[in-house]
Order: structure tokens, then sequence, then C-alpha cells
């Protein structure tokens, strides 16, 4: 699904206008504590930069190296693969951002309907990077897909993300199957089923 070589790609190929929000660095290192320790968290943060937090100051390339840094050190304590490390992480996070004061009041309004949730989620990225396109589309009652291009993350981020939230704001999350993975992991699509 995704791949320590696909990431470094994505890290060459991300634009130097790409941006994420400035938070992301301190969330990923929060959430690396959670999940596998403050000793990791702290060698993690050993080999990475300080970064201040704030609205869209975090070039994409520097956050791609921090998840990278990540994975390896997290996946080398704990036996975990490097795409199970950043699902893991991704989950982490965007459930911290929901349980927080404005992830409650952005979520206030959207049903908790897979459909709708969906739709939204796809529209609101805006709000936390600056890159990358994304489609959604219903298939039927219980099925639907979003495409990814441009998508510096990569398929096990976005993937987690949505185990993440869908988890946390619907009782029965729909099944995530990843497909059509380009080789830099750049482009791809999330099924959704169930």
């Amino acid at each position: 699904m995704d791949t320590r070589a696909a990431l470094l790609r994505r890290i060459e190929l991300a634009p130097p206008d790409a941006r994420a929000h400035g938070d992301n660095h301190a969330w990923v290192l929060r959430d690396l504590e959670r999940l596998y320790g403050a000793a990791v968290a702290e060698e993690v943060r050993g080999l990475v930069p300080p970064m201040e937090a704030g609205s869209f100051n975090y070039p994409m390339a520097q956050m791609l190296r921090l998840l990278d840094v990540a994975a390896l050190t997290a996946g080398r304590h704990s036996g975990e693969a490097y795409e199970q490390v950043l699902e893991r992480l991704a989950a982490l996070n965007i459930r911290g951002f929901l349980e927080g004061a404005l992830g409650r009041a952005l979520w206030m309004r959207v049903p908790r309907e897979m459909h709708a949730a969906l739709e939204w989620s796809v529209v609101s990225t805006r709000s936390s990077v600056s890159h990358g396109r994304r489609r959604y589309e219903k298939r039927g009652p219980r099925e639907a897909v979003v495409f990814y291009r441009e998508e510096l993350l990569g398929p096990a981020w976005m993937r987690g993300i949505f185990l993440g939230g869908l988890q946390l704001l619907m009782p029965e999350p729909p099944r995530i199957d990843v497909e059509n993975v380009s080789d830099e992991g750049l482009t791809f699509t999330l099924r959704f089923t169930g």
C-alpha cells in the first residue's frame, strides 16, 4: 500500500509552497508518545528540526520527513510495519483533532452517516493542507470512493485518517480499501464499503 521508498519520493516531489497546519508537528510527536512511549517520541524529536505551531507554515516536505523518521523509529521499537505506523499515527492524529474544541465544532453539523461524513471530510481537507486534489463519489447506499491526485501524505496516512475519524463518528464504520496506488503514492483511491 505505502512504502518508505514512495514516501521519500513524495518528499522529493513536494512543491516548496505545499504546506500543512503547523500543529501537525506537535500532534505527531504527541501521538508517537501515546502509541509507542516517551522514549520513542524523544528519539524522534531529537532527529527532526523543531517547528513552531501555527497556521499553514509547515512545509509538507518537512512534515513528510517527520513522518518518515517517526515510522522508522516506532517500527524499529515495536516491530510494526512502516505503513502500519503511519496509519496508526494518522488515526490517532484525527481523533485528537475531532475530540478538540475546533473539531467538535466543525463536526457538529455533519450527520453520523457515511456519505455525509466522507463528502464533508474531502471538502474540509483544505483546512489542514494546501496541496492535492480529492474527489468523492457515491457508488451506492453503503459504497463510495475518494480519488486522490497529488496527495503528498500518501495512502497509509489518508486511510488512517479515515479509520480514526469514522470509528469515532459512526457506530458501524465502513471497510476502507486502498486501490490503484501509483509508484510514489501520490495517486490512489480509497474505497469505502459496508
